[in-house]
């Protein structure tokens, strides 16, 4: 019976394809995650330079007979770097939620920091019978309730710049207008609560305390006791708000933007710088060199009972540079050899350099001439040769390290490598000590 043959080579083809495929598929994932942050980023800059804040809306008049309804009302625009445009606004008048008449409001548009006033056209001209069977009972105490809500779509404008379009819901709620005996009945407007339209969220349905039966829907508004601001066409004489003893600060506005642009440039700047240190991280992936000992030598060890010290010494490391796109630039190396944790000699080697994928020999020489050393440390060193002839040596090298990839440098950095349980066997002739076991792996940090 022949026995079947595996065929590897497809197995061998097939790992370097897998191999790109994996580097291609990481390549996209940090491709989107990158173009998800830097369009958060931006997003996020944009909101904090240009603040968009929703308009302000005003019931300046309503009146209501079983003839005609009128009602005009105001629109600001309360940013400082936003044109709004409206394509128009659908009203509705309502009583106890039913509906009395429908109309509509003209596109328009608002500069920044700007008003206008707008008027509805009823499309029934007056109030639709049938539809308020408690109106009656309203009437007898010369006051009703009305409520108007405004549907309409928004844009929002800065340069070149335009949000998508937003839907706009507004609730002025609880205008009283009360009636004559003729029938005919005008807006209540009291000058220490003035009537404002403002779109608020949801979670907060009555705002002012007002019941209401059903929770509205999210971006209404609701009355607002506060003044109007005093810029526009809101600074004439003849408006009662301005007959309030009322101040805004004209450079509190200023100074609130100054902060703002101050902390986006912070925050875009440390994102941008973040998002760039990634980006690089990514592409470049630095690894820390790599070292062995490939030899290890001691000759003429002597150790008196004065605690004195001398031999000389001879070490060859390998260092491996495993970065495929990053050069190193070593300088200023400095290597002491160490009995536990004792120092024995020490010494300074030459500078290198290496390239990518590439492995350097490198070589120190140490010498002890009559080093003077604590006595633990001669007793130790006695006690080894003795018991079975070895003594265990640690190195420890320090040195300043550059990553360097073409046009990119990193500042120096010190790398420190550390070899441990060197163990050398010293022969009681003389001769040199070598390394009992080649190579041994270094351990490296920054």
């Amino acid at each position: 019976m022949v026995p079947a043959m595996l065929n590897t080579s497809n197995i061998e083809n097939s790992r370097p394809m897998t191999g790109r495929a994996t580097r291609l598929a990481r390549c996209l994932i940090t491709t989107l995650i990158l173009l998800l942050l830097a369009f958060t980023a931006f997003s996020l800059i944009v909101w904090l330079i240009l603040h968009p804040r929703l308009p302000e809306f005003h019931v300046e008049s309503l009146s209501v007979s079983n003839a005609s309804i009128s009602m005009e009302f105001t629109v600001e625009n309360p940013n400082w770097k936003i044109n709004l445009w409206f394509s128009g606004f659908e009203v509705v008048l309502l009583h106890e939620n039913c509906e009395i008449s429908r109309g509509s409001v003209q596109v328009f548009s608002l500069r920044r920091s700007n008003g206008t006033r707008m008027k509805v056209n009823w499309i029934n001209g007056g109030i639709k019978r049938g539809k308020t069977k408690n109106l009656g009972l309203d009437l007898s105490n010369k006051q009703v309730n009305f409520d108007v809500k405004m549907n309409g779509v928004a844009w929002f404008r800065a340069g070149k710049w335009i949000s998508k379009e937003k839907s706009l819901q507004v609730l002025c709620k609880n205008l009283k207008v009360a009636f004559a005996n003729n029938g005919e009945g005008e807006l209540l407007i009291d000058p220490n609560r003035p009537v404002r339209g403002y779109p608020g969220p949801a979670h907060n349905p009555n705002p002012n305390g007002y019941a209401a039966a059903n929770p509205p829907q999210p971006g209404t508004a609701y009355p607002y006791a506060a003044p109007p601001p005093t810029t526009g066409y809101y600074s004439n004489q003849n408006n009662p708000y301005n007959q309030q003893n009322y101040y805004q600060d004209p450079n509190s506005a200023r100074r609130a933007t100054c902060l703002r642009r101050i902390f986006a440039f912070i925050i875009g700047l440390i994102i941008i710088l973040g998002t760039i240190t990634f980006i690089v991280w990514l592409v470049l992936r630095p690894q820390l060199p790599e070292f062995r000992v490939d030899s290890f030598s001691v000759s003429n060890l002597t150790v008196g009972n004065n605690s004195l010290v001398s031999f000389t010494s001879e070490v060859r490391l390998t260092a491996r540079n495993p970065n495929k796109k990053m050069k190193l630039d070593y300088d200023h190396i400095e290597a002491r050899v160490f009995y536990k944790s004792d120092s024995l000699a020490d010494t300074t080697i030459p500078p290198f350099y290496q390239d990518t994928k590439s492995e350097t020999s490198v070589k120190a020489n140490f010498a002890a001439a009559g080093s003077y050393v604590d006595k633990r440390v001669v007793d130790g060193i006695n006690w080894d040769r003795s018991k079975n002839g070895n003594v265990g040596f640690n190195l420890r090298m320090i040195s300043r390290v550059k990553f360097e990839a073409k046009a990119w440098r990193t500042r120096r950095r010190f790398l420190k490598v550390f070899c441990g349980d060197l163990v050398v066997g010293i022969p009681t002739n003389g001769r040199s000590g070598m390394l009992t076991s080649v190579p041994k792996q270094c351990r490296a940090g920054i």
